[in-house]
């Protein structure tokens, strides 16, 4: 333990309680009590119908569920607006440790992370997204691609959108680039938050004229449910 850990001691991000050494950010019994996502099936569920009238997603999953009054809201705020890339990285790790996730992660080769646009990124000093893959990496033997997916525009948080705006905002926003890297592979488009599925559908849609490609979707956690 450090000096200042000694006069600062770090607190978990949902109960308060103090951490003891060798527990980071999230306390053992926080972190087993956060909300799981339940999909009995990770080929057929609300999420792969939600994308199928797009492209035929191989497969979809969240590991947890977000309700701003609930555990996750510490951890997503801490992820996004308080520069904790650390915090990224674990709930990656833990991510691909929950069993649904693990199973979608087991048949795929690449993570390919949702892209920030390059003043976002500057202005955070990470992607959330893809922070979440290298800790998905640290437990698998999957590569990241981050050539692939692009973003074109900077827009506003959409977080206080209609789901009709965040669909016109996302369609505009990404592109494709080099496709070569990707043909013959199952990708996972890995994201921090699905809140309306506009972001993924977005992305989806862009590969769905790619030939010989598998796609799936991997996030984090989901509103609303």
């Amino acid at each position: 333990m450090s000096f200042l850990d000694f006069i600062f001691p770090p607190l978990c991000l949902t109960c308060g309680r103090r951490l003891t050494q060798g527990e980071t950010r999230v306390c053992p019994s926080c972190m087993a009590a956060l909300p799981r996502s339940h999909y009995p099936d990770i080929h057929d569920n609300d999420i792969t119908r939600m994308m199928w009238a797009f492209m035929p997603v191989e497969s979809a999953v969240t590991g947890f569920r977000y309700r701003p009054t609930g555990p996750m809201r510490a951890i997503v705020h801490s992820m996004k607006y308080e520069g904790d890339k650390d915090l990224c990285r674990l709930m990656g790790t833990i991510l691909a440790t929950e069993p649904k996730p693990a199973a979608l992660l087991a048949t795929a080769d690449t993570l390919v992370p949702i892209p920030l646009t390059k003043e976002r990124e500057a202005q955070r000093g990470y992607n959330q997204s893809l922070e979440l893959c290298r800790g998905i990496t640290a437990v698998t033997p999957l590569e990241i691609n981050t050539t692939l997916l692009k973003r074109r525009t900077f827009g506003s948080s959409q977080t206080r959108l209609s789901r009709d705006e965040r669909e016109t905002n996302a369609q505009a926003a990404f592109y494709l680039d080099d496709i070569e890297s990707i043909k013959g592979k199952h990708i996972v488009i890995v994201d921090d938050v699905i809140t309306s599925g506009a972001t993924m559908r977005a992305c989806i849609t862009l590969m769905r004229d790619i030939p010989d490609i598998k796609v799936s979707i991997l996030a984090l956690m989901r509103t609303g449910v």
